[in-house]
């Protein structure tokens, strides 16, 4: 949530951590989980989620540069410029 809403709504993006937050103390407080459990939980979702975001972001470039590559404009204006 942070990691979409940072630059449009900042407001809304840290009240997802306090929302998180509040969660996790409530469970561990409740004697539902563990606090080893709440805190590999909040680990794995901030890494997936960074992880997700870098992957679509390279997959996405990677795709933007090949689709530049088979541009049919480019390559014809790249032959007439070799051919004048």
């Amino acid at each position: 949530m942070h990691q979409e809403l940072k630059s449009s709504i900042p407001v809304l993006s840290c009240a997802g951590y306090i929302g998180v937050a509040a969660t996790g103390i409530i469970r561990v407080y409740k004697n539902r989980h563990w606090l080893k459990d709440v805190v590999a939980g909040a680990v794995i979702g901030i890494v997936s989620a960074k992880l997700a975001y870098f992957l679509v972001n390279k997959i996405w470039k990677k795709k933007n540069a090949d689709e530049e590559e088979t541009d049919p404009n480019a390559t014809e204006e790249k032959l007439q410029a070799e051919l004048a």
